[in-house]
């Protein structure tokens, strides 16, 4: 079994799952902080970490719910 690891940008986090389908093998994305605070959205503050907590658990069920699309 391999196992690859990838990680979030701005673009591509759905894009990332095709990977793990087309290679037949698990992968790890990985989540910056940045990364979350972006996918939750400018128009949040970040002061305490709120925007990257918000962006990563988003990002995290996002990836749940369209992976089962992706059959991985």
């Amino acid at each position: 079994m391999r196992l690859v690891l990838c990680w979030f940008s701005e673009f591509g986090l759905t894009e990332k799952l095709r990977l793990p389908r087309d290679i037949k093998s698990p992968i790890i994305l990985q989540v910056s902080q940045g990364g979350s605070a972006y996918y939750a959205g400018k128009g949040l503050a970040n002061d305490k970490q709120q925007a990257s907590i918000a962006g990563a658990i988003a990002a995290a069920l996002h990836i749940r719910a369209v992976s089962k699309a992706y059959g991985v």
